[in-house]
């Protein structure tokens, strides 16, 4: 009788510990979720840009995808990631914000698609000019090889930042060059006065400070201490 009673009582603890497991798992949450636009993942806990719609909250690796998501919902939660090849990276201004210039040493950023690539271990690279491109895929290799000046970022000449000449939304022609700007806000403070921009002098401000006179709005710049 004594061991009946023993066997069940171990048996009872037995089960309330798999009810105890199956409960924490059913609360549990997971840590990431896939950005609608690109299809990066994003860390929830951190995610700095997030949208609600419908009643679901959707999370996003950068200003620029989570304004393309809010500009077309419907669009990319139909087709998830569709907007990985540039159309949902800041309107193709810039390579998925800034967050690219945070990266890990051994990340960089495809400068076609956008996405992060491991340098230890990448298949595909290009050099251009002296520097080093990766690649996700031999496609984007392609495309890269056959006009490599088209998809070279070139510099916001008043902030710094990388600048995604395909599709760039702000660009101002000066003395028979063609420069680039991260937002409009940058490009206005370059008209008013290139020369000091492009004084060899001047040192185009990293993300952390904030140039000189200039009111940049871009996503990087809008975080700059003033």
């Amino acid at each position: 009788m004594n061991r009946t009673i023993k066997g069940l009582a171990l048996a009872a603890v037995a089960v309330f510990a798999l009810v105890l497991a199956l409960s924490a798992l059913q609360t549990q949450t997971p840590d990431t979720a896939k950005d609608p636009v690109c299809g990066m993942s994003v860390k929830i806990a951190t995610a700095k840009y997030t949208s609600e719609y419908k009643g679901a909250k959707y999370y996003f690796c950068s200003e620029g995808c989570k304004t393309s998501f809010d500009k077309e919902p419907d669009k990319y939660l139909a087709n998830p990631g569709s907007g990985k090849m540039g159309g949902g990276m800041g309107g193709g201004m810039m390579m998925h914000s800034h967050e690219a210039q945070a990266q890990a040493p051994d990340t960089a950023t495809d400068p076609i698609c956008g996405m992060s690539v491991k340098i230890s271990t990448a298949k595909f690279m290009s050099e251009h000019k002296g520097a080093k491109y990766y690649f996700c895929s031999a496609g984007c290799k392609t495309t890269f090889d056959k006009e490599p000046e088209k998809y070279v970022p070139a510099k916001c000449p008043v902030c710094g930042m990388d600048v995604k000449k395909d599709g760039a939304q702000f660009t101002y022609d000066y003395k028979g060059a063609k420069y680039y700007f991260c937002c409009e806000n940058c490009k206005t403070e370059f008209t008013k006065n290139p020369e000091k921009y492009l004084d060899k002098k001047y040192v185009p401000k990293p993300p952390d400070e904030k140039p000189d006179g200039a009111s940049c709005s871009c996503a990087a710049c809008a975080a700059i201490k003033k």
